[in-house]
């Protein structure tokens, strides 16, 4: 289980100023998994584990959204729609073709339910706040998340590391984050990118608390990055 310093260290390189690099922008290849040439979502299956919001946290991270399209929309893809805002705890499977997604999620359920039976989920809740606005991997922005301190650090990493009793994420550490666009399938010229870069840098001036809840930790389906189906609550197996 990563350490809450080693964590901070891990995500120092975070900043107020959004890391992409001068001129014409060109998000990575794999965004095309995710958003088509009519910069649509694109079909894409799989399922998770994910901290729903409450009602007025996704009010305001819907604000900060609707400040990045007025700003710049040409750098975007349709937008998300505020119902699916959520911080992921777990990736478990991504699929491009749906009938290989229906036998490694109903597998994943399984595990999950059995995995739940012996290991309940206690009722808490986890105090966060929010970081910076960043660019991640070329493909969208996400709103970064630290915990309140060691302790809330801890629930949260006891969770994700139960999780992988079910299925090790492709990437080993949890790096908390609320993603609020893709990116443009085409890309876009250097002149927005300099007005992201200004709309970005101003958003991160401001900083606020977020409570997650276990009550609205869920096991969910997607079918593509703004469709997503709560299959079951994790605390209802208590």
């Amino acid at each position: 289980m990563e350490k809450y310093l080693d964590f901070l260290n891990r995500i120092s390189y975070q900043q107020a100023e959004l890391l992409i690099g001068e001129g014409i922008f060109s998000p990575h290849k794999s965004l095309s998994d995710k958003v088509n040439v009519e910069n649509s979502f694109r079909t894409f299956y799989g399922d998770t584990v994910v901290f729903d919001l409450d009602r007025q946290t996704k009010e305001r991270i819907s604000a900060l959204i609707e400040k990045l399209y007025e700003a710049v929309p040409e750098c975007f893809c349709n937008k998300l729609d505020s119902h699916t805002l959520h911080m992921t705890l777990h990736d478990l499977s991504v699929f491009v073709k749906k009938e290989e997604a229906v036998s490694m999620t109903a597998e994943n359920e399984t595990k999950l339910i059995e995995l739940l039976k012996d290991n309940p989920i206690s009722l808490q809740t986890i105090r966060m706040k929010t970081k910076f606005i960043i660019n991640m991997l070329d493909i969208s922005l996400v709103l970064t998340l630290v915990p309140a301190d060691e302790k809330e650090w801890d629930k949260l990493q006891k969770l994700y590391t139960l999780l992988d009793n079910v299925k090790i994420c492709d990437y080993p550490f949890l790096t908390p984050h609320i993603t609020l666009a893709y990116y443009n399938y085409n890309g876009f010229n250097a002149s927005s990118l300099a007005k992201l870069k200004g709309i970005v840098r101003d958003l991160n001036q401001q900083s606020f608390e977020i409570t997650l809840n276990t009550n609205k930790l869920f096991y969910q389906h997607f079918t593509d990055m703004n469709h997503y189906e709560t299959v079951f609550a994790l605390t209802d197996n208590l």
